[in-house]
């Protein structure tokens, strides 16, 4: 009877003991604006700028604003880059966000281009079942895929449980230039 509540015990303090060191984990940031986001014990000040939407195909959207992190006591201590919202559609409609540091944005630039100009040289080919992507640190993803000689883009934040928005490829090129807005509006910052 003392051995099975002694075992009972020291199951009970383990299971506890687990649990709490699994808590005292930071959580991993995979920008550097989410790092100093989840900085403990300093004041972070957050500076939004809206630079524009793209609206998707059923009522997906995409909103974008260039975002600057600074700390007000230390003037060496800032951080720019983009904050994208997926917002998809259907019965649960969901929304999403990523944050793209300012050297993914230009990436995120560069890799739509490229896309761009891969699906209006691939129209009219038969490709079937192709996709092109490109992902950020922040679970961001933009591609296109390609089938039965036709294209469409499409967008996604997050990863599991994350938002989608499905685009025009002509859509795809209204987020490109709306990306190099936020570009231009934060290289000035």
């Amino acid at each position: 009877m003392n051995l099975c509540r002694i075992s009972i015990a020291l199951l009970l303090l383990a299971t506890t003991a687990y649990a709490q060191g699994n808590e005292s984990q930071p959580k991993h940031s995979s920008t550097e604006l989410e790092a100093l986001m989840q900085t403990k014990g300093h004041i972070v000040m957050k500076e939004f700028h809206p630079v524009g939407a793209v609206a998707g195909q059923h009522g997906t959207r995409l909103s974008i604003e260039a975002l600057i992190l600074s700390d007000p006591s230390d003037p060496n201590i800032k951080k720019r880059g983009l904050r994208i919202e997926v917002t998809g559609s259907g019965r649960l409609e969901k929304e999403h966000t990523s944050l793209l540091d300012l050297e993914e944005v230009e990436a995120l630039s560069k890799g739509i281009a490229y896309m761009s100009s891969l699906a209006k040289e691939w129209q009219g080919q038969s490709r079937e079942n192709t996709e092109v992507l490109l992902s950020t640190k922040a679970d961001f993803q933009v591609g296109f895929y390609h089938d039965k000689g036709e294209a469409m883009a499409f967008t996604k934040s997050g990863r599991i449980g994350g938002a989608n928005a499905i685009l025009t490829m002509d859509s795809l090129s209204q987020l490109k230039s709306v990306a190099d807005r936020g570009l231009e509006y934060l290289k000035t910052k």
